[in-house]
């Protein structure tokens, strides 16, 4: 099968310095460029040597302040059927000489359960998230910043070849702790508000040049 082997660095600085080739077919914003079926690497521990394959892209758009906000999570899957989220945030303004376009986070799944309106209302709502094991607190996050209210984020999803993506509307919490090594690991709660199903995540930050990836060739 013919491709182009490309580093994520690579990819984001075509995107970011010419924008006429963003992919159009896939109508999202997409920096890596990449399609379903595409194929990626991540050196971080657990994933060394795992081939990851893209099962869907997903663009979220969150008004802030009247100002609209985009990021992209790639769903990627692993050989054994394990699935993460290969998530890029744009940062406010980008360097030239520095090798940093986005904020790249590697989300694993924690947790999932249907609707919960005492976690809705009573947990979420306080700006804090502990992680329980057994009944034992493992784990404390906080939010983000002084928001304690949810994000309302639009979400346009393309999880085949070809897609219009569709549209879905979630609300989501994010958190973070720091950890030992002075590092930090980060916690998102999701709710759709079509379905009131929850999601959490666990996530961490890597450098662009971690990821690398085979990608098709797009036809001029």
């Amino acid at each position: 099968m013919g491709g182009e082997k490309i580093t994520a660095w690579e990819a984001l600085q075509s995107f970011f310095s010419k924008e006429k080739e963003k992919p159009q077919e896939l109508q999202v914003f997409n920096p890596l460029q990449l399609k379903i079926g595409d194929f990626a690497s991540i050196d971080m521990e657990g994933l060394f040597g795992k081939q990851l394959v893209v099962t869907e892209i997903d663009e979220y758009s969150t008004v802030i302040g009247g100002q609209t906000f985009r990021h992209i999570d790639y769903i990627l899957e692993t050989d054994d059927g394990d699935k993460i989220t290969l998530r890029l945030n744009p940062v406010a303004k980008t360097d030239p000489y520095a090798k940093k376009h986005c904020d790249v986070l590697v989300l694993f799944p924690d947790w999932e359960q249907e609707f919960d309106e005492n976690l809705l209302k009573n947990v979420l709502s306080t700006g804090t998230f502990e992680v329980l094991e057994n009944g034992e607190v493992v784990a404390t996050y906080h939010r983000i910043g002084e928001n304690k209210e949810p994000y309302s984020a639009t979400v346009r999803v393309v999880d085949k070849p070809g897609q219009i993506p569709r549209v879905e509307n979630f609300k989501y919490w994010d958190y973070v702790r720091d950890v030992e090594g002075g590092t930090q690991e980060f916690y998102f709660v999701e709710m759709s508000e079509e379905t009131g199903w929850f999601q959490m995540f666990k996530g961490v930050l890597i450098f662009e040049e971690d990821v690398k990836f085979l990608r098709k060739k797009v036809d001029a």
